[in-house]
């Protein structure tokens, strides 16, 4: 009898002891995985057993690392995106608007849920432009680059805003279309800028008077042809001439 009450006791023991080893990894791998869960992805299950728990833990913390590098790396590409001062909007296979920066909601003048889930043909509506970012049909395995052009993205209150385009496919890691990545870059001031040039060009070639440009030297660089019919030299004669 005693001898089965000492076999009794050691099981006891042994059970007890095995219990808290499998018990305790376990209860820190759950509460690492709570932590988790609650967006802590600096929390690790801290399990040094090389038993089958040792192996879901190093498994469980490989996973969160993974998991945290990854969310790294998109919260700081979606600051890149954030602040990029060009319009950048995300279209699907359909052609709807999914995404787009606070950059395209300034240029555009529109409010966020007035651009989500619609067409992109409220946006642009030259025909080219929308040739190029139909990829319905499109063989998953083609270029991803759809091409650049100046075109016109049309804002709420019906301005048609001049833009350098440019498109590209977005592919998941199988090479399937997910959707497009569009870029417009707001050409307005510098096509002014080349219109006031082009005007301030022709009133020097068709004004009444003689006019002479030089740099800080006073070396000839330009000679209209008022000045022309005035001095008697033609333009290549007194170019670079003092």
């Amino acid at each position: 009898i005693l001898f089965m009450a000492s076999v009794a006791i050691a099981a006891a023991i042994m059970g007890l002891l095995l219990a808290e080893t499998i018990a305790k990894p376990i209860v820190k791998l759950k509460k690492a995985a709570l932590s988790v869960g609650k967006g802590n992805l600096d929390a690790r299950a801290e399990i040094k057993s090389r038993d089958e728990i040792g192996i879901l833990a190093r498994t469980f913390n490989e996973m969160v690392a993974n998991l945290q590098a990854t969310t790294v790396s998109k919260s700081y590409l979606d600051k890149i995106i954030r602040s990029l001062s060009d319009a950048l909007i995300v279209i699907d296979a359909e052609a709807k608007i999914q995404d787009f920066n606070f950059a395209t909601l300034m240029l555009l003048d529109y409010q966020e849920e007035e651009l989500l889930g619609q067409h992109v043909s409220l946006i642009f509506n030259q025909k080219e432009t929308l040739r190029m970012l139909d990829i319905n049909g499109s063989d998953s395995t083609g270029n991803s680059f759809l091409g650049s052009q100046e075109t016109t993205l049309v804002a709420k209150n019906g301005k048609e805003i001049p833009v350098y385009f440019s498109a590209s496919v977005m592919r998941d890691g199988d090479g399937q279309i997910q959707g497009i990545v569009c870029l417009a870059q707001d050409v307005s001031a510098r096509k002014q800028a080349l219109g006031a040039l082009r005007k301030q060009a022709l009133m020097f070639t068709t004004i009444y008077d003689g006019a002479i440009v030089t740099d800080l030297e006073g070396n000839i660089t330009d000679w209209n042809p008022a000045a022309q019919r005035i001095f008697g030299y033609s333009k290549a004669e007194v170019l670079g001439q003092k």
